[in-house]
């Protein structure tokens, strides 16, 4: 069988990062597969696809900025012809609609949540994705979860998924990861010495992209806190690392990275580091007491199952599906991520615990241990995913999944239509935006005109139904 990766790019972040992983014991379950990665944007996981893995690697810089550019997304799909496509990240559903266009069977791994937040009473998450996503899922054949909260979530806002998805949890090379600690234990007094770390302080660590879903911001206030309640000149000091990089083309994230900046006071400033990317965060857990990742919307993510495995206590948010994975009082400490004062609580209460060797501790960090090696080992989840191409390559077609775009998104607009303007012109101009996505494939594919007259005669409804006056949000404003 032949099986087709698409991922959204080849950096070595939480995504492509999973993916990769998988994809390495994946080829030693099932050698005989023919296994293809594509990606969209380039990144070092490219050479380490050829170079460590033996797995040919394509890179094809699509025009996002222009979404109809897909000619050589196309041309790949006729060239590869594989049997399974799977799609890496919520934000491919062009790419989902282009494959359906093809024909081809496809998988699509889903690790981000939804975030729902409610304006004028109606209900939506990142626009821009949402009202065209949801579409595109329905065309999957076959839905994977990272958590079983994100298959909630994602069923409960698109009833027609229900029963279409199945949950995967992250996996980790266990056998790897703990050769690799015990290589790095003995050095753990030289790693520290080499950030400046002096004998019995204790890190605390975040690892993670500075953007503001992280919340680095609130830890930093958190953190800073702590340290006016502690004796200054005390030995031990407190510490607290950011692990992580900057996106310097996000003008959003250096916004954030600047009021990072701006929050730290000069009397911490010997205190407080900001590592950026480093290849692996292993070392760094090492040479660390305690991972705090405190994000304010996040699925399941891959540092808390690291330093699970590094044995290092681990605080986090409790959102989405972060609890599956660290359990309250068992596994690690949770805590509300728009609450400072807890996040301040829960690090002065590790810190407490820590320097007066509390066993509790040490129970925590070893089944926190024993579920990774039981639960999350990487060859369990890459014989999940096996299970799941062989039972999709063969299964009989699903006519659900291949009803004309049109058709489904005719009845979406259709009970739309019959609501308020108030309670859809948030999600119009999507709609809008997916008709035109929709009638330029039926151009660009010579389809029937039929679905090019229903294109626009939709367009035309939305634009001339009883609206309120024209204005920015308004797609007769636009």
């Amino acid at each position: 069988m032949k099986v087709l990766f698409v991922s959204h790019e080849f950096t070595r972040s939480g995504g492509p990062i999973s993916l990769y992983r998988m994809i390495s014991q994946l080829i030693v379950e099932r050698p005989d597969w023919e296994v293809v990665v594509l990606a969209l944007e380039p990144g070092p996981l490219h050479e380490d696809y050829e170079a460590q893995l033996g797995v040919r690697a394509i890179e094809i810089p699509l025009k996002r900025e222009q979404p109809y550019h897909y000619d050589a997304f196309l041309q790949s799909l006729d060239t590869e012809a594989p049997d399974v496509v799977l799609l890496n990240g919520i934000t491919l559903y062009q790419e989902a609609l282009a494959l359906k266009w093809k024909g081809l069977r496809v998988l699509w791994w889903i690790h981000d949540g939804i975030h729902v937040e409610t304006r004028d009473g109606y209900p939506f998450t990142r626009p821009d994705l949402y009202a065209m996503t949801r579409h595109a899922l329905g065309y999957a054949d076959a839905l994977v979860y990272s958590a079983r909260d994100t298959l909630e979530q994602y069923e409960q806002l698109c009833p027609w998924l229900a029963g279409r998805g199945e949950v995967i949890e992250y996996g980790i090379d266990t056998r790897g990861v703990r050769q690799e600690i015990e290589r790095l234990l003995p050095e753990r007094g030289a790693l520290r010495e080499a950030q400046g770390v002096r004998d019995g302080d204790f890190v605390f660590l975040c690892v993670g992209a500075i953007q503001e879903r992280k919340n680095q911001l609130s830890l930093l206030i958190a953190f800073q806190r702590l340290l006016d309640r502690l004796d200054a000149d005390s030995s031990p000091r407190c510490r607290l690392f950011f692990l992580g990089g900057l996106n310097t083309t996000d003008p959003a994230a250096e916004a954030y990275h600047r009021s990072m900046l701006t929050e730290l006071r000069p009397e911490h400033a010997d205190q407080v580091r900001f590592l950026g990317l480093h290849p692996s965060a292993f070392p760094f857990f090492i040479l660390a007491d305690c991972h705090v990742l405190v994000s304010t919307n996040e699925c399941s993510p891959l540092a808390n199952l690291e330093a699970m495995l590094c044995e290092r206590i681990c605080i986090s948010s409790r959102v989405h599906g972060i609890p599956e994975l660290v359990k309250h009082g068992e596994r690690g400490y949770l805590v509300d991520p728009t609450d400072i004062e807890d996040i301040e609580a829960k690090l002065e209460e590790v810190h407490r615990l820590a320097r007066e060797s509390d066993p509790g501790l040490a129970a925590m960090k070893q089944r926190a241990l024993e579920f990774v090696l039981e639960q999350r080992d990487l060859t369990r989840m890459a014989q999940s995913f096996a299970r799941v191409f062989e039972r999709i390559a063969t299964e009989v077609e699903d006519a659900r999944n291949r009803i004309p775009v049109g058709a489904r998104t005719n009845r979406y607009i259709q009970q739309q239509i019959s609501m308020r303007w108030s309670q859809v012109r948030h999600e119009a101009s999507f709609e809008i935006e997916l008709m035109r996505h929709h009638l330029q494939w039926a151009r660009h594919h010579k389809r029937p005109k039929g679905l090019r007259a229903y294109c626009k005669r939709v367009l035309r409804a939305l634009f001339l139904r009883d609206a309120p006056p024209p204005d920015s949000r308004s797609p007769r404003g636009r």
